[in-house]
């Protein structure tokens, strides 16, 4: 014979059980990122006085007469201000690399300048280099910058915070 009382009550989930198994999930991710947690109410980041290292590879030798001590620069992708401009070097000519017969040469350009420069920027240091706050930048990123006459590429060699 089958035991079975047809006015047995279901069980059904209420708002009190999804409110328990929220909680347990809130409680596990917050485990899990704690240290990300305790960051954001942390205050260990400052901002700070750094320079930004750079190589400039190749610029057209019409463009490198705009390209001056004192210029303030701007990220071109990130669309922010940067800092001021210093140049290190003198402009020298590129290298240009060419291949023929599984054989490497070496040119240098008459048309494109190289030169190496100093960004004086002010960033911030949190696990990284963080320029306003937001935009993350680090050595061998190639970064488009543009001054009030020119934009070229760059390539980040180094950040030391003063």
């Amino acid at each position: 014979m089958n035991n079975n009382n047809i006015y047995q009550e279901k069980k059904h989930f209420t708002a009190v059980d999804v409110l328990i198994v929220f909680s347990v999930l809130v409680l596990i991710a917050t485990l899990i990122f704690r240290t990300q947690l305790i960051s954001l109410f942390n205050d260990s980041s400052k901002r700070a006085d750094c320079e930004i290292y750079f190589v400039c590879e190749s610029v057209p030798n019409e463009i490198s007469a705009q390209i001056k001590d004192g210029s303030k620069l701007y990220w071109v992708e990130s669309d922010t201000s940067i800092g001021k401009l210093t140049v290190t070097s003198q402009f020298s000519p590129s290298v240009v690399y060419t291949s023929e017969d599984d054989t490497l040469y070496i040119d240098y350009s008459e048309t494109a300048s190289t030169f190496t420069g100093k960004i004086d920027a002010a960033a911030v240091s949190n696990n990284g280099c963080y320029l306003n706050g937001t935009d993350f930048i680090a050595p061998g990123m190639t970064i488009t910058v543009s001054t009030e006459y020119a934009q070229f590429e760059i390539l980040v060699t180094d950040i030391k915070f003063i």
